[in-house]
């Protein structure tokens, strides 16, 4: 039943951008600066505790959010999973433990967060900052919405597995994010057989400089490489309906298009993605990713102001 249970459990799609934030256990993510937001995070301090008893079935119960639990997940969960009904509430924000499981790799827990005064909470809620004691490696899913009660409902799931056996757990969310907007097709207003034609001009980046980034580029990184980026704020190119970035600077570096962009030092989650579209309308994504950022006198500097997007315009497609 555990093998199945951890089946179960690896068969959740979490979406990318609902964000594997390491959350405990990794102190420098803690001290960074958080990156592009939507709406500005709700903060309110909440906390509540639960006792963990491993992996215990516990048949029928008599609370109603438990049951109405139940029938949100499989039956093979819902057999592992023990009612835990503690309420915590703060600026008008109810929060409850409706129940939870753990094994021997990982605990689960479901939350509903309520508004009881207003419409802070929707259908795209996103925890921002929260901490569970002895957990890791956190993530947040919301897995049902009632809007006429403002309820949602969230998974957390967290590593620490049988650290939390017998124990104590406190669970507290400091703040979320909630009024997600989502905008798709935004084109960049540029010809990219006249940026062949244009000098750019480049400055080094190496590993100390960057807070992340994907694809090819980041093995060259890993090499002790430096690598060139696009001199920053050389153009200011601004997209339809997004406040909370712009493009800084686009043009070809050896052979490379680069895709220079600029987010708002307001912002706090926001995120998004560059592509081409060929003339039969198929997406080419970006080959690398680099984010970093830059100060006053134009030399990079460890940060994730400017994130960098690279395409091989020598690959066949």
């Amino acid at each position: 039943m555990k093998n199945k249970l951890k089946q179960e459990l690896e068969q959740i799609e979490i979406p990318k951008e609902l964000h594997m934030r390491a959350k405990l256990g990794v102190e420098k993510a803690k001290s960074e600066q958080p990156r592009r937001t939507f709406k500005k995070a709700i903060i309110f301090p909440a906390a509540a505790a639960l006792f963990l008893m491993g992996s215990a079935g516990v048949g029928a119960a008599t609370f109603p959010s438990f049951n109405h639990l139940l029938s949100l997940v499989s039956p093979d969960i819902a057999l592992f999973l023990q009612p835990i009904e503690t309420t915590s509430e703060d600026k008008g924000i109810k929060m409850k433990i409706v129940g939870a499981m753990n094994d021997d790799e990982m605990a689960v827990i479901y939350v509903t967060m309520q508004d009881l005064t207003g419409n802070r909470i929707d259908k795209t809620l996103d925890l921002y900052d929260y901490t569970l004691t002895d957990g890791h490696m956190f993530n947040s899913q919301i897995v049902d919405y009632d809007k006429y009660t403002n309820t949602a409902t969230l998974r957390i799931q967290a590593n620490g597995g049988t650290n939390f056996n017998h124990k104590k757990i406190n669970l507290r969310i400091s703040s979320f994010l909630s009024q997600k907007h989502k905008h798709e097709g935004i084109k960049i207003d540029t010809d990219l057989s006249e940026l062949k034609n244009k000098r750019v001009e480049t400055i080094s980046l190496s590993t100390d400089s960057t807070s992340g980034g994907g694809g090819e580029i980041t093995d060259q990184l890993d090499k002790g490489e430096t690598i060139e980026v696009l001199k920053p704020n050389e153009t200011t190119l601004s997209l339809p309906k997004i406040k909370f970035m712009h493009v800084s600077n686009i043009g070809f570096a050896d052979g490379q298009l680069h895709v220079q962009t600029k987010w708002s030092d307001e912002d706090i989650d926001s995120h998004g993605d560059f592509y081409l579209v060929d003339p039969s309308g198929k997406k080419i994504n970006a080959s690398s990713n680099i984010s970093y950022g830059v100060d006053e006198s134009g030399e990079t500097v460890y940060g994730n102001n400017y994130v960098e997007y690279i395409f091989d315009v020598n690959n066949k497609d």
